[in-house]
């Protein structure tokens, strides 16, 4: 078995030639890929010693950091798309409602149907409220006093009467 292995002087860093049976390979690129290798296992190693850190940071201080810093791309990308549908969810609920609910000749009959609801409500010493749910209130603060309270429904939606010589209209009130 003879093998014969031609080096230039071997100085790391320079482009020195391992000559092996013709074939040739270039040390400065050996040496590249074990420096590589070796960058991407202490790399590994890294991350699976500290991947509950790096979850922490990508799941909570990351998204507070676009949230904070980046807040109009987020609201450009995120809350225009999400208005859109709302409003448009908002209309199909207004014209159902126009379509379907809508009853002036039956205002004397839900007017008793909520008279009954507050003769009949479970607590009487506890206040009254309206059961409109929290997402069709104007504030932003959370109603949890509506789960305390006696909730009354009241489905009214319709315009009673126009005066127009008095200019004057006549609405349900809800």
């Amino acid at each position: 078995f003879s093998e014969t292995m031609t080096f230039s002087a071997f100085r790391p860093g320079f482009n020195d030639t391992l000559i092996n049976d013709g074939s040739t390979i270039n040390v400065t690129t050996s040496y590249t890929i074990l420096l590589s290798t070796l960058a991407i296992a202490s790399l590994v190693s890294v991350i699976i010693k500290k991947r509950r850190k790096i979850k922490h940071y990508l799941l909570n201080d990351l998204l507070l950091h676009i949230l904070t810093h980046h807040r109009s791309a987020v609201v450009t990308i995120v809350g225009l798309p999400l208005s859109l549908v709302w409003d448009f969810t908002l209309k199909i609920r207004l014209h159902y409602i126009r379509i379907f609910k809508s009853a002036p000749h039956l205002h004397n009959k839900r007017v008793k149907i909520i008279q009954e609801q507050v003769k009949n409500r479970p607590d009487k010493n506890a206040p009254l409220c309206t059961a409109r749910p929290g997402w069709m209130s104007v504030s932003l603060s959370y109603r949890s006093y509506k789960q305390k309270w006696n909730a009354i429904e009241m489905p009214l939606y319709d315009i009673l009467s126009i005066d127009v010589e008095t200019l004057s209209v006549t609405v349900e009130c809800n």
